[in-house]
């Protein structure tokens, strides 16, 4: 049988967006912005870039009927059928494929029609694919009676524009995907990058069908907020870049049909985010509400799973997968010891607290870390802890400090921060368990703010501790007359000549030994 495709409404602007996408999105972008001036001009272009890929338009000139058969073909299938083999075009070749093979009884006759249907789609995708994607995908593939010779055809539809139900994308039937959840491959990301957005993705969200019951009220409030917190807390007030969004989008879809396939969460007592609550005060309410949505979604994901026949317990593993797997910036609900240690530590508990603590090798996990939510680190744990002296060692022995000169981003060490700082117990403390004397920060380029790279430990303790860190320092070999890559040594940071203002803790009399000691 010759199926002949109607290449002249390939590209179809249809299904207007549902009020659950509406609200995961598009108040995600106005809420992104509202109320935070200082961050418009870097999220302007993702906003129109975000909009363009995730906002579908209103149904215009295309009736209803047909998205109304899509929608039920579960319920009232011989009338869907009847509806939807009438139209030819990319879209609809797709659709009568896609639900053919979910739906209907396996038979000769069904997979010699959807052989047909294929081979001239390929036909015209092939005409229009970009090369990269097929070396990304793989080649077309002719219809075998397995689900995995129709993903290619899927994917490079959508992407091709071949077959595409939104301006620049295939929705997948969410009736196929529920009958057919190995389907989902179709909707995982390629590239990592913008043009994700024009690969298929799940009808359940985007208006082509919907799962009775589903919390997706809950779940998308929940994602709306994190979105948002995250916006200062997992990417430093920079924009998220789309392909994170589209990667959490992807979770969503997968959540919602097969959410065991999803990573594993952390077992945990607690939800993302009560680890930075606890962390940043000064944005305390939102992380408070953020956890009440969270319980919300959590709840609303229990009862559904549970009510369809799902054991309590892998309802609860569901509702889990489905937070942790959705929500950009997570601490992975507190189960990495680290983020809850830096909590511990803002939060100035006693030594008590952390002699409690397991070792690091009994409850760090590795993979749950690598899959976390996207939080970037807050900080070096051990330069935090060197406000500490008293709960170095413990955290030493337990394995949560492993290297004595992890730097920060501007290649500050532990011992830098210990001095500067003013901290001679740590300082001792770093010198004693192997703490590079002479490590210095990075270099500057030109016109790199701030300035003043190449510093060592004793720059730092020169510009604002006491003789005792300094003495301490020059006993363990620090060399005075090491210059920053502004020509600056030491002395120059005791004096002010370096520009950061001079000592100010020193008495008059431990200024003028110092600025001997030095070298001045």
């Amino acid at each position: 049988m010759a199926i002949q495709i109607n290449k002249g409404h390939n590209n179809i602007n249809l299904y207007a967006a549902n009020e659950a996408e509406d609200r995961f999105f598009a108040k995600w972008l106005v809420g992104l912005t509202s109320g935070r001036p200082r961050m418009f001009l870097r999220l302007l272009i993702s906003v129109a870039m975000l909009t363009a890929v995730f906002r579908a338009v209103p149904a215009s000139a295309q009736s209803s009927d047909y998205e109304k058969a899509i929608a039920g073909i579960l319920s009232s299938p011989q009338a869907a059928f009847s509806r939807i083999a009438t139209r030819t075009d990319g879209l609809g070749v797709l659709d009568q494929i896609l639900i053919r093979f979910a739906i209907e009884t396996v038979s000769p006759e069904r997979d010699a029609l959807i052989l047909d249907m294929q081979t001239a789609l390929n036909a015209v995708i092939s005409e229009k694919v970009d090369p990269d994607l097929s070396k990304r995908v793989g080649p077309l593939r002719a219809y075998d009676g397995t689900l995995e010779s129709l993903i290619p055809t899927v994917v490079m539809a959508s992407a091709s524009g071949v077959s595409v139900s939104h301006p620049s994308f295939y929705a997948i039937p969410c009736a196929v995907l529920r009958v057919e959840p190995g389907m989902l491959k179709a909707l995982a990301p390629v590239y990592g990058d913008q043009r994700d957005g024009t690969l298929p993705r799940a009808g359940c969200i985007w208006g082509r069908g919907a799962i009775k019951n589903y919390p997706l009220d809950e779940v998308s409030a929940f994602i709306d907020a994190s979105f948002s917190v995250a916006v200062d807390t997992a990417t430093s007030g920079e924009a998220i870049p789309i392909e994170r969004i589209l990667a959490k989008t992807h979770a969503l879809q997968r959540a919602m049909v097969a959410p065991e396939t999803l990573p594993r969460a952390p077992v945990t007592d607690v939800l993302p985010y009560d680890g930075w609550a606890a962390v940043m005060p000064e944005r305390r309410s939102e992380f408070e509400q953020l956890i009440v949505l969270g319980r919300t979604a959590q709840s609303g994901l229990i009862q559904y799973w549970t009510k369809n026949g799902t054991d309590p317990q892998a309802a609860q593993s569901n509702a889990e997968r489905t937070l942790f797997a959705t929500t950009l910036g997570a601490d992975c609900g507190g189960a990495i010891p680290v983020t809850m240690i830096r909590a511990m530590i803002f939060q100035k508990q006693p030594a008590s607290a952390f002699a409690s603590l397991p070792n690091a090798m009994d409850v760090s996990d590795a993979k749950s870390k690598a899959l976390c939510g996207g939080d970037k680190d807050k900080g070096v744990l051990l330069h935090l802890a060197v406000g500490r002296p008293d709960i170095l060692a413990m955290l030493y022995v337990r394995g949560y400090i492993t290297d004595m000169e992890s730097p920060d981003g501007q290649g500050k060490t532990a011992l830098m921060a210990a001095a500067e700082k003013n901290n001679l117990s740590a300082v001792n403390w770093l010198l004693a368990n192997g703490a590079n004397i002479n490590a210095r920060t990075r270099q500057t380029g030109p016109g790199e703010e701030p300035k003043h790279g190449y510093r060592t430990a004793l720059h730092y303790a020169a510009a604002s501790a006491s003789l005792a860190v300094m003495t301490s320092l020059m006993a363990a070999g620090a060399d005075p007359f090491n210059a920053d890559d502004e020509g600056y040594r030491a002395v120059d940071y005791l004096t002010g000549w370096a520009q950061v203002g001079g000592n100010r803790t020193l008495s008059a009399q431990d200024f003028a030994q110092a600025r001997r000691m030095l070298g001045g």
